[in-house]
């Protein structure tokens, strides 16, 4: 295993984590117009935030996405971060349900909304991040594993570099 393949690693989970608890945050201030909601106070949310996010961070986990021995790109990484948001969100959305405590009671909906459409584009944008660094780290050489290739085959190319 590589240690920049680790090091990326933990740069998607701090910026997951990152991303993640700003949209849920920036969610609630949108909607509460920068004043406090009589129903449900800041520090309820975030209450909601601390225990929430880790356990999102869990879904992407299983998810693979912070394997470091294979890093998920692409369309992969796509649809495994698409998958943990929307398992996440529906579990937030069911514990919701099934919690009767009064502040589950009277969550504004447009908290969700936005917060849905903030989790899901501070996280693409933040896998989005740690793409293009990593692509400029790999243009300087670095994180690059230098590999020779010999095979006893006539058609087969003497060395390559991998």
């Amino acid at each position: 295993m590589k240690k920049s393949n680790l090091y990326l690693a933990v740069l998607s989970l701090f910026i997951d984590l990152i991303a993640l608890s700003g949209g849920l945050i920036l969610a609630y201030v949108i909607r509460s117009q920068g004043l406090e909601l009589f129903s449900w106070p800041f520090e309820r949310k975030i209450a909601y935030v601390s225990w929430g996010v880790p356990l999102w961070i869990l879904l992407f986990a299983s998810q693979g996405l912070y394997n470091a021995r294979h890093l998920p790109k692409g369309w992969s990484a796509l649809t495994k971060i698409m998958t943990g948001l929307i398992a996440g969100w529906g579990a937030a959305l069911i514990a919701l349900y099934l919690w009767r405590s009064p502040e589950s009671l009277v969550v504004p909906r447009l908290i969700i909304v936005y917060g849905v459409l903030l989790t899901t584009l501070f996280t693409l944008l933040g896998r989005w991040l740690v793409g293009a660094v990593t692509a400029a780290l790999r243009r300087q050489g670095i994180g690059l594993v230098k590999a020779v290739l010999v095979s006893e085959s006539p058609n087969a190319p003497i060395a390559a570099a991998i």
